[in-house]
């Protein structure tokens, strides 16, 4: 899997050959590629999230419990075996353990985020303007599945 601004490249041979499969109909900008084991692919973008189980023939605005627009990344964890999703709109981090299909709100960082990703069991997140936060050590919400608040 790759991204250029507003395309996918998709290999199902291990790299050998990629297509290439256009989103200028629905994206100006792809900010994030992720797919997950089971090949789903789910793009972010200022336009919103997309997902595409066809190996990216064709997309569907993901609207489920996400904002329709400005979603800045879409990662896949595996340790919790769940999706997350930032968005510059809010600090919310965005869980989806069902693959994608419904997603909930999270835990609110307090800053608008690029990224998020866990590490040892904790959220660190990139900022667009306050740089890298960690979720505290000693803090009672743990970034481990199903554990997310409810702001």
């Amino acid at each position: 899997m790759a991204a250029a601004p507003i395309s996918v490249f998709v290999s199902t041979d291990g790299g050998a050959t990629f297509t290439s499969h256009s989103l200028r109909q629905y994206v100006s900008n792809i900010r994030g590629v992720t797919v997950t084991p089971d090949s789903h692919i789910f793009v972010a973008s200022r336009e919103g999230a997309f997902e595409s189980t066809d190996e990216g023939a064709t997309w569907t605005h993901v609207l489920t419990g996400l904002p329709d627009k400005d979603i800045t990344s879409i990662v896949y964890d595996g340790s919790g075996k769940r999706l997350l999703a930032t968005s510059m709109q809010t600090g919310v981090i965005f869980e989806s353990s069902d693959n994608g299909r419904t997603w909930q709100r999270g835990p609110d960082s307090g800053y608008p985020l690029r990224r998020v990703n866990v590490v040892r069991g904790r959220f660190i997140g990139a900022t667009p303007f306050d740089g890298v936060i960690l979720q505290p050590e000693n803090e009672s919400q743990s970034a481990a599945a199903g554990t997310g608040g409810t702001n």
